[in-house]
C-alpha cells in the first residue's frame, strides 16, 4: 500500500525583529530594506509600507518612506506632513516601494559607544494582503566630537605671574570627557 501525502503551504504575515538597525550618529542617511526590519516566511515577498506613526515616540531623526510607484496604495500616515520637535516622516515616490531612509537629526549630545533610540511604529503588507506591524528601533551610536575651545586674553603687570586656573571655563566638550 502506498501512502500519499500532500502539504499546502499557507501564506504566512511579516514579523518584525527583535533587533534593532544601528546607525551611527554622524551618519548622513542611511537606507534600510524593510526586509531588514521585518522577516517574511514567504521568501521573496515584496513589502510594502500601510503605516507609520511616529507620533507614539519621541524621534530623533527623519523617515522617509519609499512609496515607489504603487497604484492604489493605501498608507495611514498619522505623521505624513507633520514636523515634529526631534523627527519627521516623509514620503518619497522616488525611493523604491520596500525601502525607507532614515536621517539622524543632531546626535552630537551622544559621548563615543553611548547609544540612543529612534522608535517609531511601522505597519506593512505582503503580496497576499497580510499584515505585520510593530515598533522600528534604530541604534544611534555617538562618536566622539571635538572640544570646542575659545580664545582666552589676559593682562599683567611687568613680572606679575599669570595664574590661570579659569583657562578652560569658556570652553566645551559636548562628550564630557576632556
Amino acid at each position: 500500500a502506498t501512502v500519499t501525502l500532500s502539504v499546502l503551504g499557507i501564506d504566512d504575515a511579516p514579523v518584525i525583529r527583535d533587533e534593532p538597525v544601528e546607525v551611527e550618529a554622524d551618519a548622513k542617511e542611511v537606507t534600510i530594506a524593510l526586509n531588514d526590519i521585518f522577516d517574511d516566511p514567504d521568501l521573496g515577498a515584496e513589502l510594502t509600507v500601510t503605516e507609520v506613526d511616529v507620533t507614539t515616540f519621541e524621534t530623533r531623526g527623519t523617515v522617509i518612506v519609499g512609496t515607489g510607484v504603487v497604484a492604489g496604495s493605501a498608507i495611514n500616515a498619522r505623521a505624513l506632513t507633520q514636523e515634529f520637535s526631534l523627527g519627521a516622516v516623509i514620503f518619497d515616490s522616488s525611493l523604491p516601494a520596500g525601502t525607507l531612509r532614515y536621517i539622524p537629526g543632531d546626535n552630537s549630545d551622544l559621548a563615543e559607544g553611548e547609544v540612543g533610540f529612534d522608535t517609531f511604529i511601522l505597519g506593512v503588507t505582503d503580496e497576499s494582503g497580510n499584515t505585520g506591524s510593530g515598533e522600528v528601533r534604530i541604534a544611534i551610536v555617538g562618536k566622539n566630537d571635538a572640544p570646542e575651545a575659545f580664545d582666552d586674553s589676559y593682562t599683567l603687570d611687568e613680572d606679575q605671574i599669570l595664574v590661570a586656573n579659569d583657562l578652560l571655563d569658556n570652553d566645551s566638550d559636548i562628550d564630557r570627557d576632556g
